[in-house]
């Protein structure tokens, strides 16, 4: 007799999960742990065609796992018939323990985005530029002292709270989710608000425990097997002073798809963005008095 397990056959539940651009992670690991179930994805938009297709796509199935947020789900029924009857809201990841510095830059509303259509601004970065330094001054900035006087070095607990909150406002266990991460002791978001495939496997088994998976397909290691596709757009670093408070190595390299920055050639990057503006800048970190009164603290030395 074969020691093997039998075969799967995909005989049950078809499954949509409408998610963002963390879509493509959570359906490849939840098919994976789900093995008798037909598992596909879906990227909602606000779009009207974006939501007129993620309502057909959830026509046929039996269940939809989603982290569309209410008002877009709430449209979709609307106008598509949409059922949120057969909806398990799950929340989209994002953490900002390991990316205190990390923000969005925005004029007339819409937000400015720096290379490759990536919206991500140092926000240390922002306030000097309005200030008019240059480069060179502003890279002297980048200091623990600068991090600790700003707080970065104790902004994980805030994090956690803020991360807390997300999952409150459903009912996947944040604990089940959080806690196996953090004991890992590694990185596991590239930016604040795309998870490394880790953190997505991890949200995963919480999901998929609580729609009925197995134990043992849950302890199968996927984020050894799936590939990390977040990875491939932008990964901001750990800087000294925040990396010192949570045991972890430092950096000053920035990626953005597959290209390579240090400090400086994010700076300049930066600035040059910020410089072709037309408007005024509007950036919440760096206009906030209390961010400004710490950093002029630092550049006062």
């Amino acid at each position: 007799m074969s020691s093997f397990p039998e075969r799967s056959v995909r005989d049950g539940r078809k499954i949509l999960v409408l998610a963002n651009c963390q879509v493509g992670g959570l359906t490849a690991c939840l098919d994976m742990f789900l093995p008798r179930d037909s598992v596909t994805g879906f990227h909602w938009t606000f779009t009207d065609q974006g939501r007129a297709d993620a309502a057909a796509a959830a026509a046929d199935a039996d269940l939809v796992v989603t982290s569309a947020p209410a008002e877009l789900r709430a449209q979709m029924a609307a106008e598509h018939g949409f059922d949120e009857a057969k909806c398990l809201v799950v929340p989209s990841l994002h953490f900002t323990g390991f990316h205190p510095d990390l923000t969005i830059a925005y004029v007339d509303g819409k937000q400015i985005n720096l290379l490759n259509g990536a919206p991500y601004q140092s926000a240390i970065g922002v306030w000097c530029w309005k200030r008019g330094m240059d480069i060179a001054d502003t890279r002297r900035v980048f200091t623990g002292e600068a991090m600790k006087a700003l707080g970065f070095d104790r902004h994980w607990p805030a994090a956690v709270a803020q991360a807390r909150g997300f999952f409150a406002e459903t009912t996947v266990s944040f604990s089940d989710f959080f806690l196996p991460l953090q004991a890992s002791g590694r990185v596991f978001m590239h930016t604040c608000n795309h998870p490394s495939i880790a953190a997505i496997a991890q949200l995963a088994r919480v999901i998929g425990r609580m729609v009925g998976a197995q134990e043992g397909d849950l302890r199968q290691p996927v984020e050894h097997m799936i590939p990390d596709a977040l990875s491939l757009n932008s990964i901001w670093p750990i800087y000294p002073g925040v990396a010192d408070s949570l045991g972890l190595s430092p950096s000053w390299l920035w990626k953005f798809e597959n290209t390579y920055y240090d400090l400086d050639g994010y700076l300049d990057t930066q600035f040059r963005s910020l410089d072709a503006v037309d408007g005024s800048i509007v950036c919440l970190p760096s206009d906030d008095p209390q961010f400004a009164a710490a950093l002029r603290t630092v550049v006062s030395r």
